[in-house]
């Protein structure tokens, strides 16, 4: 907490309630936005819900073509002008 000047205003870390990795095991603890930010508090890797596909086959699933991939194919077919 930081006292300034004249006035006796203060302020206070803004504090999140985060799940982090802390000793490899997953815990809920309280990361000011700061250290979030510059990547001092390290996050979990997301777990798939049971019964739930992964992203990279639902990809393929849809024929494997994305709008930003059909987008930059198109403009490297069309001419210059």
């Amino acid at each position: 907490m930081r006292i300034t000047g004249v006035s006796k205003r203060a302020f206070h870390p803004n504090l999140q309630k985060v799940r982090a990795l802390v000793d490899g095991k997953v815990k809920t603890i309280r990361v000011c936005a700061k250290c979030l930010r510059s990547g001092k508090v390290i996050k979990p890797p997301h777990s798939p819900k049971p019964g739930s596909t992964p992203a990279s086959s639902r990809v393929e699933q849809r024929g494997g073509d994305t709008k930003a991939a059909s987008r930059s194919r198109e403009a490297a077919s069309k001419p210059d002008s």
